[in-house]
């Protein structure tokens, strides 16, 4: 019993945190169904092609890429074409780690009805899931050993650990893509920092040689992440005690040759897979893909309302802000070390040639170094006054309930995944309401493309609350050339109230019982200025263009939930392709 309750006291809060972030899963932001999308599938899909679909080895210079022996591969979007056969561009060291949950699924996974496991069923999403949640847990573990080692309050490496995980977009990357290399990387990022400073501390070598075994895997899941051995003068604590750490190593060459081969035996792993798929060790998998050095987007990667870091994670602001406090206490060897890191960091990521990332939650790029921030934010807490920080933990106490609600509108189509930009931000800032959903993806035709088939003007209808009406019931045979319409645009003028609930519902009938079309759409997302405010409004129906058939019925319908609706010059264009 005295056993049990050391390890709950060893481990307590990293699992009252880990507790409370899936309730607030559950509770809140919700699971999707599927796990493993997008870039995680290139991540992940080394496993079920080297166990399940025996496609892992393709550097048979006689099977050409179009093969039915590439059918899957082809079919999953994330292969690049490369010598006449096809390159994952993903590294594998994210696949290495969740190795052993992939293989206690394969192994427990019962087949049904004859059918082949493909490593995308149901239990294999959910184990995907439970690795980024098993690497999470001992990421925050970690991550408190290391603030440990700067002499932290427990409470207050507690309370960093509850915003690491509630505050930032490691709530998006555990639950929505854990297949993406984040989380992991945050987990080998972290401990490489722990045994990095250990070793600086205690001077003993082992330290070192854990270091290099979690430098290779960092590299393996992600090259550009080698970076954080710059990061290694801060963890000396003082230029003196780094010139004193090189020294212990070069001193002894065997200890250095080792570290060297651990390091180098994990990187050689990645040069394997692609002498596998292509019969070359040495690859650059992104091929097109890379750096603009001389063109940065510093200001924006940092800033923008697209994908800003500070704007989508605000406690990063307030960590990177507390690094003042280390020049205010005249510690400038750990303030411009931090700094300088921080800045090299900051210029490779915004140097890449889509510096937001593409469809992502946050500036995902630097999940895998929160922890850095989190160094000197524990040493400014460790440090100041009381009623100071009481005031600064409540104010990054808010960023988690900003942040639950941005993930959350993030994964109901709120937040758009790559286009916001400040207007469309602050429309939806803190909105969670289901007539919200998709309001920020909305895309007006460019209508120079468009042929104008029809033009209906309806002029002003009022609605009361609670009530419905068809203010347009046609036959398609009095449109010309419907068959070629493939768009409906509705513009209506109103103010567009945030808390108006009206709909209005666009059908097309045929026979009058079956809807060859049917959309219904809250009268809010017609803005086109924000909320509020007077204005003419549109949106554009789009639908594959349908056969004209002497019985179809073109129906608009508006409804009106708890207040009456008064809408102004509704037109309703029909567009075709030109």
């Amino acid at each position: 019993m005295i056993k049990f309750s050391s390890y709950f006291k060893e481990i307590g809060s990293e699992l009252l945190i880990i507790f409370l972030f899936l309730f607030l899963l559950n509770n809140l932001v919700g699971k999707p169904d599927s796990k493993i999308n997008a870039d995680g599938i290139g991540y992940y899909d080394y496993l079920p092609s080297l166990f399940i679909h025996s496609d892992f080895l393709r550097n048979d210079k006689s099977i050409k890429a179009d093969t039915v022996f590439y059918s899957r591969i082809n079919s999953l979007n994330i292969y690049n074409d490369y010598l006449d056969r096809k390159l994952n561009k993903y590294p594998c060291g994210t696949a290495i780690l969740q190795s052993p949950f992939f293989l206690f699924t394969y192994f427990t996974t019962t087949i049904n009805n004859n059918n082949l496991l493909s490593g995308y069923e149901e239990p294999f999403q959910k184990t995907i899931f439970f690795a980024a949640i098993f690497y999470l847990f001992f990421g925050i573990y970690f991550l408190k050993k290391l603030l440990e080692l700067y002499k932290i309050e427990k409470s207050i490496i507690s309370f960093i650990q509850l915003i690491v995980v509630l505050g930032t977009s490691l709530v998006h990357y555990t639950n929505v893509d854990p297949a993406y290399s984040h989380v992991y990387s945050f987990f080998t990022i972290t401990i490489f920092l722990y045994f990095s400073k250990l070793f600086f501390i205690r001077k003993n070598v082992n330290y070192f040689l854990l270091a290099c075994l979690f430098l290779g895997l960092i590299i393996v899941i992600r090259q550009i992440n080698v970076v954080i051995i710059c990061f290694i003068p801060f963890l000396s604590g003082s230029f003196v005690d780094l010139i004193k750490g090189i020294k212990t190593i070069l001193k002894n060459s065997f200890v250095l040759f080792s570290g060297i081969l651990i390091s180098s035996s994990i990187v050689f792993i990645q040069c394997l897979v692609w002498y596998f798929q292509i019969g070359n060790f040495i690859v650059y998998s992104y091929l097109d893909e890379g750096f603009n050095f001389f063109n940065p987007a510093f200001f924006n990667i940092l800033f923008s309302y697209q994908k800003g870091l500070f704007v989508y994670t605000p406690f990063l602001f307030i960590a990177t802000i507390s690094v003042f406090w280390l020049l205010y206490k005249k510690e400038y060897f750990l303030f411009f070390t931090w700094i300088v890191f921080f800045g090299l960091l900051t210029y490779l990521f915004s140097s890449w040639w889509c510096w937001y990332y593409g469809a992502s939650f946050g500036l995902r790029a630097y999940i895998e170094f929160y922890s850095i921030f989190c160094i000197p934010f524990a040493i400014c807490l460790n440090q100041i006054q009381k009623n100071v920080k009481f005031a600064l933990i409540l104010i990054t106490s808010l960023t988690i309930p900003i942040n639950i609600i941005q993930a959350y509108q993030y994964k109901e189509f709120i937040l758009h995944w790559a286009l916001m930009d400040k207007t469309k931000y602050w429309n939806i800032f803190l909105k969670t309401d289901d007539k919200f959903k998709g309001f920020v993806w909305k895309e007006n035709k460019d209508i120079l493309q468009y042929r104008i088939e029809n033009t209906i003007h309806l002029g002003n209808i009022s609605i009361n609350k609670h009530s419905s009406s068809d203010i347009l019931r046609i036959s398609t045979k009095s449109i010309n050339n419907f068959n070629k319409v493939s768009v409906i645009e509705i513009s209506i003028e109103n103010a567009f109230k945030e808390k108006n609930d009206g709909k209005v519902i666009l059908g097309i009938l045929e026979d009058k019982k079956k809807y060859n079309y049917w959309h219904e759409m809250n009268l809010i997302h017609f803005a086109e200025n924000g909320f509020n405010v007077a204005q003419n409004g549109k949106y554009d129906f789009e639908f594959k263009s349908l056969k004209s058939f002497n019985s179809q019925e073109i129906l608009l319908n508006i409804h009106a939930e708890d207040e009456p609706l008064y809408l102004k010059n509704i037109t309703i264009k029909f567009l075709s392709l030109r």
